[in-house]
C-alpha cells in the first residue's frame, strides 16, 4: 500500500512539474508576460533570477544560448537547469561579483545543472556554492573562476560530476566532507593562472 502511494505522489509531482524558459531575446511586457522565446514552455522570461523565483520543485528551467550577466542566483528548490545550446559555452552565465554566480541555499535533493558554462570574473571569489545536499548531477558543465570553481561547504552525498570542466585560479573543486559517493565521470579540473 505505501509503494503505492509513494507511485501517486511520484506521478503527481511529474504531471505539475512546469518547464520555465530563461531567452535574453525574449520580448517582455508589462501586464502581458514574454514572448518570442527560442522554445516554448509553462512560463517565459528574459532571466535566471526571475526564473528561480517563480520555480517549485520539480521543475525545470531551460536556458536559450546567449549571455546572462546575472550573479546571486539562488537555488533554493530541487530543480534542473539546462542549457539549451549544443555546448555549454552557447550558454554562459557569467559576472564579475563580489557573490558566487549560482548558489544553493538549504539541503538539496535532486538539483540538476546541464550543458551551460558559469563564469565568475571577479578575483578571488566563487563560481558555484553548494551548502549541502544529495543527488546533485552536474552534467556537460563548464566553470571557470578567477578565484574557486566550485565549493562545497557542507556534505555532497550520493552525486554524480559527468563532462565537468573546471578551470579555476585558486582552487577548481573543494568539497568539505562527503560519504555515499561522489562519482566523477570523464571530469577535469584545474587550478591555474588567472583566466
Amino acid at each position: 500500500m505505501k509503494k503505492i502511494i509513494l507511485i501517486f505522489f511520484f506521478i503527481i509531482n511529474i504531471l505539475a512539474a512546469k518547464t520555465i524558459i530563461v531567452d535574453e531575446n525574449a520580448i517582455c511586457l508589462l501586464f502581458f508576460g514574454c514572448f518570442n522565446a527560442c522554445e516554448s514552455g509553462n512560463y517565459i522570461t528574459d532571466n535566471i533570477a526571475d526564473a528561480l523565483n517563480n520555480a517549485e520543485n520539480g521543475d525545470v528551467i531551460k536556458i536559450c544560448p546567449g549571455t546572462y550577466n546575472e550573479n546571486n542566483l539562488n537555488i533554493n528548490k530541487n530543480i534542473t537547469i539546462e542549457g539549451l545550446g549544443t555546448s555549454p559555452d552557447d550558454v554562459n552565465v557569467s559576472d564579475r561579483s563580489k557573490n558566487p554566480i549560482f548558489y544553493t541555499s538549504g539541503w538539496r535533493d535532486g538539483v540538476k545543472l546541464e550543458n551551460f558554462l558559469i563564469n565568475q570574473k571577479r578575483n578571488n571569489k566563487t563560481a558555484l556554492l553548494i551548502n549541502g545536499g544529495t543527488r546533485f548531477l552536474f552534467k556537460n558543465m563548464k566553470i571557470l573562476s578567477n578565484g574557486y570553481g566550485v565549493v562545497a561547504d557542507s556534505d555532497i552525498n550520493e552525486s554524480n560530476l559527468t563532462n565537468v570542466y573546471i578551470n579555476a585560479s585558486k582552487i577548481a573543486f573543494s568539497i568539505q566532507n562527503s560519504y555515499d559517493g561522489l562519482y566523477l565521470n570523464n571530469s577535469i579540473f584545474v587550478s591555474s593562472l588567472p583566466l
